[in-house]
This record gives C-alpha cells, structure tokens and sequence, in this order.
C-alpha cells in the first residue's frame, strides 16, 4: 500500500513539475495565422511581400513557389514586429507566390501556426532594347526591338518635337518585335520608347522603359524613285505620265504618298496627262465628291499604303494638259491643304457665360494642342470675340504674349513676323479666345467660331490659305487637362468590374457599394496599380533638353571650379546650382547626377529647369544636415539619463519636426524633455543644438540610417521654374515652397519624410509642413506625375488669408497623375478675403491622382488629430469661391477623418455653385465613417451636413456634385 501510495505521490508530483510547459505550449498554439496584406512587384528580380503583424508571434517563415512548382522555405524573420521582406534574385517576368506562418518561442523550441492564405505576383518583364528605328516612307518610321523572354505584349510612345510621350500602340503578342508608325510630318523630329509587359489576370504588369532612340522625318522632296512602286499596276502609257507629276508633288506634300497614289490612281484613262490637275485638286482636300476613278483610293495597288481619301479630291481635269505648269501650282496648293488637314487644332464645344467679359474670366478658351509657328502665317479671328497670342519655345514653356486683346473682324490678327517678335525664341503659339465686351451680352451659337487661317511656310511653300470655319471653342478647364493616359491607371468601370456592379448612370449621386468582399477586392487590385505606378515614378527618363537652352551639370564628384557646362567639369554645390539664371528666349537647364545626394537649401531663379541626368536613383535633397546612424556615428551619442541619448551638433540649430529611421519609422517629437518618457519620442534644444532621444540602446547601432526632418524649406521656388526628376525628402518645413507665383510646375518627384517642425519658434507651438506650398496668388500651377508620402501637413497644397481687400486669385490650377500615401490631407485649398467678389479660385482641375491612408503615418503625431483628409477645402476660410473646379478619375482610399472636406458659405458673384464638380471617382472608406462633407451654406451656418450611407442611400447635400462616383465601405 505504502509504495503504491508513494508511486501516485510521484505522479503528482512529476504532473506538477511538467504542468507549467503544458499550458505555455498551449497558450503559445493560440498564435494566429498571419495575413498577407500585399505582395507586389518590385523590379524584374524582386518582389515585396507584405503582412499583418501577429500578436504574440516571435517571428515568421515564409514560402516562396515559383510558377507551378513546390514550396521551398526562403526566409526566417526573427522579429514579430516585422512585417515586410523584399525577396531578391528572381528569374523576370516570372510568376512566383508565397505564404507565412507566424511562430513563438517555447524555450529553444518554436511553435507555428497555421499557414496564410496564398497571394501571387509577377515579376517585372525585362527592359526592351531597341534594335533600330528607320524612315519606311515618306511619312512613316518602322520601329525594332528584340525580343523579351516571357513577354505577353509591348507598348509604344512617342514624342514630337519637344512635347510630351504619347502612348501609340499597344502590341499584344510578346513574339512581335516591329511596329511601323504612320501619318508623320516632314522635317519634324520623334523620339521612341517602349516597355513590355505580362498579364497578371486582369492586370498588366510592366517592365522599365527602353532607352529611347529618335529620328527625324525628311523634307518632302522630288524624287521619281518614290513613284516606281505606286505606278507598278498602271499601264505603261499612263505610267509615264502619272509618274512625272507625281513626282513633283512629292516636294510639295506633306503627305506625299497620298497625293501620288490618287495622282498615278488616274484610273480613268481620260485624266492621263492631266495628272497634274489631280494633284492641284487636292487643294480641296475636304471634298471626296470626285469622279469616282480618282477617288477610289485603292485604285489599283498605286494608291501607297496611306492613300488618305480626303486628299483624293476634284480631280478638276479642268487645270489638265499642261504638266509642268500643274506641277508648279500644285505645289503651293497641295502643302497648304494638308498642312490644314494634319494641322487642324482640336478643338470641342465649350461654355460661354452670359454678362460683362473681362480678359481673366473664365470664359477665356485656347487651343487645345500647340501650334508651331512655322506652319501657320495668319491667326483670323470671327466677329463677335477677342484673342491674345500666347507663344511657347521648344519645350513648349510659356514664354510671353501680346499685351492686349485684339477684336477680330474677318482681318489678319496676327503674323509669323508678330509673334515671333514676341520673343525670338517662340516656336509654338495657342490662341486665347473670349467674348468681345461689348456691356452684358447673350452669346448665341452663331458666335461660337474661331476662324483661323493656314498656310505652309515650309519647303517653299506659297501664302495662299484655306479658311477653315465653324470651330468651336473648348473650356480653359479642358485645356488644363493633362489628358495623359495612364497605363497603370484603371477606369471606372474596370473598378466596377471588380465589385461586380455597373457605374451609377444618375446625374444626381453616385455608385454605393455596400458589400465589403467586393470592395476589398478593388482595393488590393489598386494598391497593385498604385506599387506599379509608385515604381514608374521613381524611374523616370531623364527630360529632353531644347537645342536654345543652356546646360550646367552638377555632381558629388564635381568642383565649384569647373565652368559647369558638360558632364565632364560639373560644379558641386547647390550654392553654384542657385547661381544660374535664365530669360523667356534663353532657359537654363540645370542637371544633377543621379545617384547623388545634397543636402541643405536651394533657391531657383526664373525660367530655370531643374532636373536629372546619368543613370540610377533620382539625384536625392535632404534638409538633413547628416545621417547619425551606422555603428561609426555611435561615438556622437552619449547617455543622458536612463534609455535617454543625448545628440549634440551646431548643425542641429533648426527646429527638427520629426526623426526617420531606416527610411521607414519615425520618432514622435515631445515639446519638452519631461514628456520624453516612452521608445522612440524625442525633444529637440533648438537653440542649443542638442537632440535628446528615448531608445532602449545606442541608436545609432540600433538604426543604420537616422536623418532629422530640419526647419527650413529644402527648395525655394520662384516663377517660371520647372523642378523635374528629384528625391526631395527630410525637410521640417516645406519640401517645395513658394509664395506669389506664376508658372511652377513640378513634375516626376518622389517627395517624402517633409514638416513637423514648428511654425514660429520661441512665439508658438504651431507645427506645420508640406510637401508642396504656394502661398498666396499662383496662376498656372502644375503638379504632376509625383509620389508623394509620410507629410505632416498637407500633400500639396494653395492658399492665402488675406485681411484687406487686395485681389487675389488661384488661377489654372493641375494636379494630376500623383500618388499621395500617408499625408494628413493629400492636397489642401483655401483662399479667402473680407472683400466678398474679387479673390476666388478660377480654373481648378483635381484628375488622375491615387490617394491613400489620410491622416496616418507620421502626421498621426499632430496633436489636431481627427481632421484629415484627401480634400480639404478649410471650413474655417469659408469663402473658397471657384469657377471651374472639377475633382475627376481619382482614387481616394481610407482617411482617419472624411475623405473629403469641402464646404463654403457663398456662391460665386454671378450666382454659380461655388462648390467642385466630381466626376469618376473611386471613394472607399471604412465601413461606419463618413465619405465627406460637401455643402455650399449661409454665413453662420452651423449644420455641417456629410455624406454618408443611411439606409442604405447616399446622403448628398449638394445637388448635381457626385455624377457616377462610386463609393463603398472596404471594412
């Protein structure tokens, strides 16, 4: 009995000892499995995946497959407070998919839990090589490439002389490498670039750009050799006879290769030597009533490949016999049709406001595309309205215009000789159209006609024109418009797709979504479009540079001594980049090393572009005067007290807004070193140059990179500037500022880490910090193609407060094509006065922008939390009156307060709805929050209404705002 009782003592005893590791084993099983929130491309050899942190877990493993094959283990994260790994040395254009588990340590053993779902990717295809690109014909190119391994398609884009790419085709075989590009002019120049792609579903994922390879089309010019081929099916007596006048029309044409074919295309014999009269008649280019030998464009196998039918027109036999003379004349008169039939602006129907005109309205119009000077020697204008010439030079940068609206009467405007004269560097022009003021009037339809005449100065071409009527005029808002199509960009309806419902076709609301599945499943395709567009922005080409402007390069390994003017004697210092200057007729082009980093101040000066050259990362401007982090920096921190460090520098004399670690965290700043009591917040001794920071170890061993968001602004623009291509990051005040300013443009930037600091330090505890600042009036302000993100303020933004009755306006406002992530308000508006009518916002277009997580990030240490938004037009500067204000085709994304902010007490001074239009909008927020506040109120009105879902309907307070957004709760 005794040892049956001592062996169930020992039991006990034994189950005692052991019962502690059971339940430790059985709490550390409750660990969730972890969930991947994103795995994206990267480049054509990585990808990132990212996930949700796991409470309680220690660390995870993840798998890797690649295309149909097994899982292998490719990674061990030894931290659960990671949640992010790159994967790296990757085969391109490969699918590859990956799921985690998440462990916790049991002693030296590791509990797992179950494994993620799975999620796949592609890496990017690589970049295309360009094999050649060579003239076809007279008016064509035919584009090589090689081959891309695992390709599914290409696409093309092109630029003409100076402008902007366009996408031209898009090419949906990966075995087909040339493509021949067609209707071009002589005399002008292209450049191509191209970039393959493979599909992922529904989606296309794309490779970088090629590098791009240009050529210049000929001048048309007479050669009989162009007709041998056209003629080839037309009988030898006919030949002889066609051929002769097809050939001089070929130094006359701009579209040679059509007028030849109608000319050898003399399909009835009867027009025989009378070629000459076929060529005169495509004069006439717009009748197509011919007898129908001639304009039967394929008249034999004559009619080269672009026989465009139009300039087959009146075969008028009647100037026949003589074919030398008929050459002369048709030379003159064929280069001035076709140059109207390629030339014509497009142009569409605007709106044209009833009452008093004055010049800055905005019923002022413009064509819609630049003109070049050279091709044109008259602009004519209908009776009824008024116009100014506005002249660009080859970068088409506004260089000036003539001072006074001129009245048109049926006569000659303006010359060649006048707007040249405008600025000797002019070789484009638009035409500002407006009512001529004439008291209060009713435009009718009648009126709406810009009459414009043409005429080819080029290749000896004569000054007889063709009038062409009947244009109508498109609205300045329209003009303003981008109209760039984004590859990576969805419509509307491809969102909707996604959510399986159809776009809201009421004028009076938009789309609701309530299912949150499906708007989770348009929200992961979005962040794939939003990776992808991120990664395209952060490898921009670099800009083209005109043949007038003047060029300086600087580099890290340059000297201030060397004159500046070639990559090879490039200055150092942003002191030298500040010292350029440039005028209307003369830009300066000022080049930084990519791959480089300055750090400090720059000042522009007018008509200066800065921007990029070489290859590699974006040239980098830090407002942080160092990088404290690394093992070798761990000497300039020392204890203060407890997990308190202590950093002391003279360079650290600016209010620091904010600390960045890694490039990926940040401190939180305390206003006073007693508050400083918790892991990574920080006080800054402005005056003293002194940092002292919480960390439970040396941070410098801690954090490989450590950079100080420093109070000032990193670049100071003026007007006329143009800042393209750079990393601009780690300011504590504004990353771009300016104030008073007329043509600021910024584009293809990466502007990141910017504000915090304080406003007035030492006078008051007001912290601020943009991205992108005009205070004050601005008129043509242009923001496009930037990643912008972590901001503590606002993404970009224009405003003023006036307290006298000063005018002041924000005038033909872009922004366009960004990614804004992480800002307390993505982009932010005000303007207002005590004067009631003349400050107002005239001409605002918000289009093509996607915008994410408002309020989070490092702006979640403002201490006025709770306000953020994509769109914040201030409540408390009320007024915000605007003309022409139009938020279009934008994603806006989760906000910790609305989506959309936008209220005003008054309508505009002719009774118009003061309020934005909104048009094709994405808006997902999370489910239970508001999308926004829209209202257009009284003075002292209280009732801030917001829209919202009650009852499963759209509560809108502003009639007519939202037409076919869609909205939707993701969560």
């Amino acid at each position: 009995m005794r040892k049956i009782v001592s062996v169930f003592l020992a039991l006990i005893l034994a189950f005692g000892v052991v019962t502690p590791t059971v339940v430790s084993a059985a709490k550390v099983k409750k660990v969730s499995k972890p969930k991947i929130s994103s795995v994206s491309t990267v480049s054509t050899t990585s990808i990132k995946i990212k996930w949700k942190k796991v409470s309680g877990a220690d660390g995870y493993v993840i798998y890797q497959k690649k295309n149909s094959g097994k899982y292998t283990k490719v990674k061990t994260i030894t931290s659960g407070k990671t949640t992010s790994y790159t994967k790296k040395s990757l085969t391109s254009a490969t699918k590859y998919t990956y799921k985690i588990k998440a462990y916790d340590k049991v002693g030296s053993k590791k509990v797992y839990s179950k494994y993620s779902s799975s999620k796949s990717t592609y890496t990017k295809p690589s970049k295309v090589k360009i094999s050649s690109v060579a003239t076809a014909s007279a008016t064509s190119v035919k584009i090589k490439w090689k081959k891309v391994s695992r390709a599914d398609g290409y696409v093309i884009y092109q630029k003409k002389s100076g402008g902007e790419y366009t996408k031209i085709k898009t090419i949906t075989s990966g075995k087909t490498t040339s493509y021949t590009k067609k209707s071009l002019s002589p005399s002008k120049k292209y450049t191509y670039k191209i970039k393959a792609y493979i599909k992922s579903g529904t989606k296309k994922i794309y490779g970088s750009y090629s590098d791009t390879c240009s050529i210049k089309i000929p001048a048309s010019k007479p050669s009989s050799s162009t007709q041998t081929n056209t003629s080839s099916a037309i009988s030898t007596s006919s030949t002889s006879s066609s051929s002769s006048s097809s050939s001089s029309q070929t130094s006359s044409n701009t579209n040679s290769s059509n007028i030849s074919s109608t000319t050898s295309s003399n399909t009835s014999s009867t027009t025989s030597s009378n070629t000459s009269s076929t060529t005169s008649s495509n004069t006439s280019s717009t009748t197509s009533s011919n007898t129908s030998s001639t304009t039967s464009s394929d008249t034999s196998s004559t009619t080269s490949s672009n026989t465009s039918s139009t300039t087959s027109s009146n075969t008028s036999s009647t100037t026949s016999s003589d074919t030398s003379s008929t050459t002369s004349s048709n030379t003159s008169s064929t280069t001035s049709s076709n140059t109207i039939s390629t030339k014509t602006p497009s142009l569409s129907q605007g709106t044209i406001d009833n009452g008093t005109i004055y010049s800055h309205v905005t019923t002022r119009v413009y064509t819609d595309e630049f003109l070049s000077i050279s091709d044109y020697t008259d602009v004519i204008l209908a009776s009824g309205y008024k116009a100014m010439i506005h002249v660009y030079d080859n970068s088409q940068n506004w260089l000036a215009r003539n001072g006074n609206w001129i009245i048109g009467l049926g006569d000659s405007i303006y010359t060649t000789t006048k707007m040249k004269s405008l600025s000797s560097n002019a070789v484009y022009f638009r035409v500002v159209v407006a009512p001529v003021v004439e008291g209060n009037i009713t435009p009718n339809s009648t009126k709406n006609v810009l009459t414009l005449t043409y005429s080819s100065l080029a290749e000896g071409g004569t000054s007889s024109s063709t009038t062409l009527s009947n244009i109508t005029l498109s609205s300045s808002l329209e003009t303003l418009s981008k109209k760039t199509t984004y590859d990576l960009l969805p419509s509307i309806s491809e969102v909707a797709a996604l959510m399986k419902t159809s776009v809201a076709t009421s004028t009076l609301g938009a789309k609701f979504i309530e299912n949150t599945t499906q708007t989770a499943s348009a929200v992961s395709s979005l962040r794939t479009v939003t990776d992808n567009r991120i990664n395209d922005i952060r490898n921009t080409d670099n800009i083209s540079i005109p043949s007038n402007a003047t060029v300086y390069y600087v580099s890290n390994s340059g000297s201030d001594s060397n004159n500046g003017t070639s990559s090879k004697t490039p200055w150092a210092s942003l002191s030298k980049a500040a010292s350029v200057t440039g005028t209307s007729s003369k830009p300066a082009y000022v080049l930084f090393e990519r791959g480089g980093t300055w750090r400090g101040q720059l000042t522009t000066s007018a008509y200066v572009t800065y921007s990029a050259y070489g290859s590699g990362d974006k040239p980098k401007f830090f407002g942080s005067p160092f990088n404290a982090g690394g093992s070798s920096n761990s000497s300039k921190w020392s204890k203060y007290s407890g997990n308190i460090w202590k950093l002391t520098s003279s360079s650290l004399k600016d209010d620091i807004g904010a600390i960045i670690f890694n490039d990926s965290s940040y401190a939180t700043k305390k206003l006073s070193l007693s508050e400083v009591k918790s892991d990574l917040q920080f006080y800054h001794d402005y005056s003293n140059g002194v940092v002292y920071l919480y960390s439970t170890s040396n941070p410098a061993t801690r954090f490989s990179s450590i950079e100080f968001n420093s109070g000032y602004h990193i670049i100071v623009a003026k007007k006329n500037v143009t800042i393209d291509n750079l990393c601009i990051k780690f300011g504590g005040k504004h990353g771009i500022s300016s104030g008073n300013s007329s043509y600021l443009t910024v584009k293809n930037c990466e502007l990141g880490w910017i504000g915090g600091s304080l406003q007035h330090p030492g006078t008051d505890t007001v912290r601020f910090g943009n991205a992108i600042e005009i205070w004050g009036y601005c008129d043509n302000f242009t923001v496009i193609d930037n990643y912008i993100y972590q901001v503590y303020d606002a993404g970009i933004t224009q405003q003023i407060t006036l307290t006298d009755n000063t005018t002041r306006k924000h005038q033909n406002v872009l922004y366009s094509g960004n990614v804004i992530e992480k800002c307390n308000y993505s982009i932010e508006y005000w303007i207002t006065s005590t004067d009631e009518n003349q400050s107002y916002i005239d001409t605002f277009l918000i289009e093509d922008n996607l915008m994410w997580y408002a309020g989070t990030g490092i702006c979640e240490t403002r201490p006025d939390g709770g306000n953020a938004s994509h769109i914040q037009g201030w409540r408390k500067y009320n007024r915000n009156r605007a003309k022409n204000f139009a938020v279009r085709n934008n994603v806006m994304i989760e906000s910790t307060g609305q989506l959309v902010d936008i209220y005003t007490t008054q309508k505009n001074s002719d009774g118009s709805n003061s309020m934005p239009t909104f048009n094709n909008n994405i808006m997902l927020n999370k489910s239970g929050t508001n999308f926004g506040i829209l209202k257009q109120g009284t003075s002292g009105d209280t009732s801030i209404p917001k829209f919202a879902v009650l009852n499963k309907n759209i509560f809108n307070s502003v009639d007519n705002v939202l037409n076919g957004d869609i909205l939707g709760f993701i969560r």
